[in-house]
């Protein structure tokens, strides 16, 4: 069981509102999954390297990587204009899609 790796994206968010105004577990999850006897590692989400390190990290027990994000990051309209739902379970138009590739080109 040691070999197994959870990765959680935590970005605050549910399908509806942030989630300290539903269920607050994502200021907790750290300690649920340390209460686990996982290894606990966080890190930032948006950051290729620190997802790295956190993977390479041993450990003899189970290991949960908690990488911390902003959904949307980067994606100014997104941010600004998509509802909490359409941000989680909805797919982009073409004109969306194309706002996205350019500002991901741009950057």
């Amino acid at each position: 069981i040691k070999n197994i790796t959870i990765i959680v994206d935590k970005n605050n968010m549910q399908i509806d509102n942030w989630t300290k105004e539903i269920i607050d577990t994502s200021s907790k999850i750290k300690d649920l999954m340390f209460a686990l006897k996982f290894e606990v590692v966080c890190c930032n989400g948006h950051d290729v390297n620190e997802i790295e390190q956190a993977l390479q990290i041993k450990s003899e027990r189970p290991k949960c990587i908690i990488a911390e994000t902003i959904k949307g990051k980067g994606i100014e309209f997104l941010l600004k204009d998509f509802s909490f739902a359409k941000f989680h379970h909805s797919s982009l138009t073409n004109i969306e899609f194309e706002k996205v590739y350019e500002a991901i080109r741009n950057e």
